[in-house]
């Protein structure tokens, strides 16, 4: 078989509005994060043309919504025809985001395939259906894919795809949840071992949002994530897969970042500073550092900037002057000041409590004690943090609000633990907590 190379993404959600963003970042920064949600697809497109791929694949999600603003489709469609061009076809699947309710307002390029909307309700017999590419060398390749007819489908849908034994390398996306859903909705539900039963070569996943290689070879199988981080949430390097293929259909896939800024946590340990000056001696440190990092990495080099999420943490005097938001604002302006940095600090948290005894604390048979060990087994077993608490907060933590207690990650519900202990200890005061 001769070698090819094709490049697989998902979740573009173009037109994301970028919403929460703090009201000091300025006009100029704020454009530039708007623009990265409409340009994504043709940083794409970029790596699809200098990396030469053959075909292009995208496991849902174009737009962040049904209702996509039409400038968004003309940037999708920009794209299509860049792709087009240069004769590299593309298959598409719609997702729970974008789902297939009605034809495309605009008509794209008839190298475009969308795939058909999935029934909610799959009659006997019915398999996802496939599109064919030949490519150079005689080479025959399977595409097998479906899209959301609606935003909501639970059918899980992997035993329905079926390899065709004329391909020599077969393709299947799959807009869903594989494993654990991280904190996305459970749509289309699959195990790692239904999709190796289907006996394809590659399983191009879209819906959860950080990139992940599942399983390396026969079949490979990797999620795109999304090109661009949308919120604080979403940070670290987002961009796409470029796939090679080898003359015995082995396949080797390199990750390519490409956003166009990216959030980045930073978070300062103050523990033991006695003063603010200490504190913004900290906090310009570690921002010079992360600064540092980002012009040695490969993102500097791509004009990627940093959208900071920047957490004070530890035990200090300080802390009630941290919780001022206008000392605060104070703090980080002057650590900003002279970074010559690439980097816009979006968000400040105080994760700080006052100097405390927490031993004699955990020991008390006041109510403090009681919660502070409470606390301390909710951590040994988050299980059980998740069972007890989920019935009591359903009408706060709920899947309408993107919080549901059963789908949130361990680690973020330990957030939310520690800043409940946070916001105890702050209740009481330092007396209180200290007699």
């Amino acid at each position: 078989m001769r070698p090819f190379r094709f490049l697989h993404t998902a979740d573009l959600h173009l037109g994301t509005p970028f919403q929460g963003l703090s009201r000091r970042v300025s006009d100029d920064w704020l454009r530039r994060v708007q623009s990265a949600s409409y340009q994504v697809f043709q940083r794409i497109v970029d790596v699809a043309l200098r990396e030469r791929v053959d075909f292009v694949t995208v496991a849902g999600d174009l737009f962040d919504t049904e209702q996509a603003p039409m400038a968004v489709r003309f940037e999708l469609r920009r794209g299509f025809e860049r792709l087009a061009a240069h004769g590299v076809a593309v298959f598409v699947c719609h997702g729970n985001h974008d789902p297939l309710t009605s034809p495309h307002p605009l008509p794209w390029p008839d190298s475009v395939t969308v795939f058909p909307a999935a029934p909610v309700f799959p009659p006997p017999g019915y398999k996802v259906p496939s599109a064919w590419l030949r490519l150079a060398g005689g080479v025959r390749v399977q595409v097998a894919g479906f899209s959301y007819g609606q935003a909501e489908l639970r059918t899980p849908m992997a035993t329905l795809f079926e390899r065709d034994p004329r391909a020599d390398f077969a393709i299947a996306l799959y807009h869903g949840t594989v494993g654990p859903s991280a904190g996305h909705a459970p749509h289309c539900p699959a195990s790692e071992a239904d999709l190796v039963a289907r006996g394809f070569d590659f399983w191009g996943l879209g819906h959860i949002h950080q990139p992940m290689l599942i399983r390396r070879r026969k079949p490979t199988v990797l999620y795109a994530g999304n090109p661009q981080g949308r919120h604080i949430r979403e940070q670290g390097p987002r961009g796409c897969w470029v796939v090679d293929v080898d003359e015995a259909g082995e396949v080797r896939p390199v990750f390519v970042d490409t956003s166009a800024v990216r959030w980045c946590r930073v978070e300062v340990d103050v523990t033991g500073i006695a003063d603010l000056a200490g504190v913004l001696d900290c906090t310009a440190r570690s921002l010079r550092d992360l600064a540092e990092r980002e012009r040695a990495g490969a993102a500097s080099a791509a004009g990627c900037g940093c959208l900071v999420d920047l957490a004070w943490r530890g035990t200090t005097p300080v802390h009630a002057s941290l919780l001022d938001e206008e000392t605060r604002q104070a703090l980080v302006d002057e650590a900003c000041a002279g970074l010559e940095a690439d980097l816009c600090v979006v968000r400040e948290s105080v994760c700080t409590q006052p100097p405390v005894d927490l031993d004699k604390l955990r020991d008390s048979r006041e109510f403090v004690g009681e919660w502070l060990r409470l606390a301390e087994a909710y951590r040994r077993d988050v299980s059980r943090l998740r069972a007890e608490l989920g019935p009591l907060l359903t009408d706060v933590f709920h899947a309408g609000n993107g919080l549901d207690l059963r789908t949130l990650p361990d680690s973020e519900l330990l957030e939310l633990l520690e800043e409940a202990q946070r916001l105890l200890l702050q209740y009481l005061g330092e007396e209180e907590v200290a007699r």
